[in-house]
């Protein structure tokens, strides 16, 4: 006698804007460490102090981390998934089609952002914070450091 009626709400979030800074900082931050170290190698500020970029490193990482959270944070209460946000375009192109028509084919970034996608942001991101921070710690006790 009841009818279901199945309407799926997208919640609009600012966060989603930016999930995929939680990929692409780390990812921008390796060469920037590799660069750094090839040019203050052996300078005893970038040995102490930056921990031979371990300290951009963990900085980069908590910022991944924050982001993951603020994620949790709009996504926690919901049941629904969050809008997909696709909004870097890699580069468009044409494809022939039948006759004398083209078709224009845009391939782009984005996240799809549902829970599983939520989960998975905050554990990487928290492993890596994790994981660097003790890595940081251990070369310190390191006998064989120059």
């Amino acid at each position: 006698m009841g009818s279901t009626s199945s309407s799926e709400v997208i919640i609009q979030s600012s966060a989603v804007e930016y999930a995929p800074l939680i990929l692409i900082l780390p990812m921008l931050a390796f060469p920037v460490i590799l660069f750094l170290g090839k040019i203050f190698n052996g300078n005893p500020f970038w040995k102490n102090n930056v921990k031979e970029g371990g300290l951009i490193a963990l900085v980069i990482m908590g910022a991944s981390l924050l982001l993951s959270l603020w994620l949790i944070k709009d996504f926690i209460g919901s049941f629904t998934s969050m809008e997909e946000f696709t909004d870097w375009t890699w580069f468009t192109s044409s494809m022939w089609e039948s006759g004398n028509t083209t078709k224009t084919v845009v391939f782009g970034f984005g996240v799809h952002v549902d829970h599983i996608t939520v989960v998975l942001l905050f554990v990487a991101s928290f492993l890596c914070l994790l994981i660097n921070s003790f890595a940081i710690g251990y070369m310190n006790t390191d006998p064989y450091q120059r």
